[in-house]
């Protein structure tokens, strides 16, 4: 039986995961909310 807490939980990470891969390698739009020097350095 899946835990669905978990379940949420892994789902939320890969979505920050890809979003920070958008950030760091390109694609991200220049006023997004993840392009500040602190999120991309």
């Amino acid at each position: 039986m899946r835990n669905s807490n978990i379940e949420l939980l892994r789902i939320v990470s890969m979505v920050l995961i890809v979003m920070f891969h958008f950030s760091v390698h390109g694609a991200w739009p220049e006023g997004g909310p993840l392009s500040t020097a602190g999120a991309v350095s």
